[in-house]
Order: structure tokens, then C-alpha cells, then sequence
């Protein structure tokens, strides 16, 4: 981006924010807060620290795969169905696609230190989430 300016973070549209304002899901297991869901926590903390790139890659990667989990459990077994049904609807699919647009984007204008950290923000999230996923299926 030119003048070093940052774009305007994509936002859920209308029916998403209004789905997140309703009573949450409940996951059939409730997963245990231990040492992945912290160093998960801290991660997402420390990446607040890093340059803009970096922050909207993990947002984005954190919400896709949020939408290929549920997508791939689609229609979901009955205690998982709230689940599949709030986190695969159209406007949370182009919620990610907004943002996935949003990183092609800035990641086309990053080089050297930028570009690294929004490589590696998107390692650890993923490394993140399937320690996350591994725990919450295991009870």
C-alpha cells in the first residue's frame, strides 16, 4: 500500500454480526483450557504487535478455517449442526473471501521483515488450530 496507508479490515456483514449477538453454540465437550488454548491466546496477543500484514493473515486464516472445518462436517451430526449452520452461511463465506482479498493484497506489497511475519502468522495459526481442534475432539 502506498504512504504506508492500511486498508479498512473487511467486516461481517448484517446477518453474521447478528448471529454472533445470539446465544453461542454449544460445543458437545467442553474443551479443556490448558497449554494449547494458552500459547494460542498468547500468540493471537503477540501478533497484535506485528505489522498489519501479519494481523490480517492470521485473521484470516483463523476464520477459514473455522469455514473449511464446519464446511468439511456439513450437514453435522445433530450436536454439531448449530455449529456447521453458523460458521458456513454465505455471508460468513464472503467474510472470508473479503479477507482472503485482503491479504492477496497486502501481501503483494510486503517484502523482507513484512513478509515473514505474515508467513509465519499464518504457520502458527494453523499450527494452533489443529492443536486446538486435536484437543477439543479429544475431550
Amino acid at each position: 500500500m502506498d504512504g504506508g496507508a492500511v486498508e479498512t479490515l473487511p467486516q461481517p456483514n448484517h446477518e453474521q454480526m447478528a448471529r454472533c449477538r445470539e446465544r453461542p453454540p454449544q460445543f458437545p465437550r467442553r474443551p479443556r483450557s490448558g497449554p494449547t488454548t494458552r500459547a494460542y491466546c498468547d500468540f493471537l496477543l503477540a501478533v497484535t504487535y506485528s505489522g498489519y500484514p501479519a494481523q490480517i493473515t492470521a485473521i484470516w486464516a483463523l476464520e477459514r478455517s473455522y469455514l473449511e472445518s464446519w464446511d468439511s462436517a456439513r450437514p453435522g451430526a445433530h450436536p454439531y449442526r448449530e455449529f456447521v449452520n453458523r460458521w458456513t452461511t454465505d455471508g460468513f463465506r464472503s467474510y472470508v473471501g473479503d479477507l482472503q482479498s485482503s491479504v492477496d493484497r497486502q501481501l503483494e506489497a510486503s517484502i523482507g521483515e513484512q513478509a515473514r511475519e505474515a508467513d509465519d502468522a499464518f504457520f502458527w495459526v494453523t499450527h494452533y488450530e489443529r492443536g486446538f481442534w486435536d484437543m477439543a475432539m479429544s475431550g
